[in-house]
């Protein structure tokens, strides 16, 4: 059990760290950090989530909300490790829903999978027994699959495509 209570600390110090060191950073401290991982050309949000997200990195008040809300988010995960068993449960799909938007925006599917691991094994009561809440039947199965393989393609294709487009650019500015 002491495994358990171990783990859950190392998850709360990632948050504290992540919080603690976007407050040292002058673009997160002046609300303007979003706005530059958004738009950033190689790790920002995709072309398709680009006029949904974009009026809103228009508007310096809904940018610092945003930014700032990240680090209270990040404070309050942290705060996870003493808060009472009913918040957490509220917390965790809290959670996993902000590690998800981090998926679509920058397209770090394995950092998702990462944390959400991290948050479940932080946030779930120890005592209680894991069970999926719905049970799904073959059609669900298979179209679950489906959403996952398109989204595969077009997230971590992208991010992935791009990167070694980049990578293949510098070699041969290079190599001039």
């Amino acid at each position: 059990m002491w495994s358990v209570y171990l783990l859950r600390f190392q998850v709360a110090v990632i948050y504290f760290e992540a919080m603690v060191t976007k407050v040292g950073v002058p673009e997160w401290k002046n609300g303007t950090a979003l706005f530059y991982w958004f738009n950033d050309p190689g790790f920002g949000m995709p072309e398709w989530l680009t006029p949904l997200l974009q009026p809103l990195l228009t508007h310096s008040v809904a940018v610092s909300a945003a930014t700032w809300g990240v680090i209270i988010f990040e404070a309050t995960l942290f705060l996870g490790l003493v808060m009472d068993k009913r918040w957490r449960s509220i917390l965790l799909p809290a959670g996993l829903l902000f590690h998800l938007a981090i998926v679509f925006v920058h397209g770090l599917a394995i950092f998702f999978c990462s944390m959400a691991a991290a948050l479940i094994l932080y946030l779930r009561p120890v005592e209680d027994e894991l069970r999926w809440p719905v049970r799904l039947g073959a059609g669900a199965r298979d179209a679950m699959r489906a959403i996952l393989a398109r989204f595969e393609w077009t997230i971590l294709g992208r991010a992935s495509h791009e990167r070694l487009s980049r990578a293949d650019l510098r070699v041969d500015e290079q190599d001039i």
